[in-house]
């Protein structure tokens, strides 16, 4: 087995270029949670890993319906859609990045939004083209 020493500094706020790499199950404090792992492309940070966390509920309102149309590049899910977990890994994606300060003390990144590869929040995007954090 090899493994890769990777650095836990947290990324800047920003939009990064990114690609699903798993999506794993787990039990957390509010029920069934879905930890999704991401892998940036390119750039300073590329093959830098990111988990990302959500509900395991698929509803018109939840973070990973939102999510799942970012990653797919749809408008919406249609009726009666069977989200297979599996048939994310590999998918390209636009993930937005924010630094937040833990519980221990330490700091480490969230991802604040997903959007389609190759696109972003607009506002955001001319924020973090000033320089400016988001």
């Amino acid at each position: 087995m090899k493994l890769r020493f990777e650095s836990d500094e947290p990324l800047p706020n920003g939009l990064y270029a990114a690609h699903v790499v798993e999506v794993t199950e787990d039990v957390g404090q509010f029920g069934p949670q879905l930890k999704v792992l991401f892998e940036v492309d390119g750039g300073e940070h590329d093959g830098r890993q990111l988990v990302g966390w959500c509900s395991a509920k698929l509803s018109s309102r939840s973070k990973l319906a939102a999510w799942v149309k970012a990653i797919l590049r749809l408008e919406a899910l249609p009726a009666g859609y069977e989200l297979d977990t599996e048939s994310l890994a590999g998918k390209p994606v636009t993930i937005a990045t924010e630094k937040v300060q833990r519980t221990d003390g330490d700091w480490g990144n969230k991802i604040a939004a997903l959007y389609p590869a190759g696109q972003g929040a607009p506002a955001a995007t001319a924020m973090q083209q000033e320089g400016m954090p988001f």
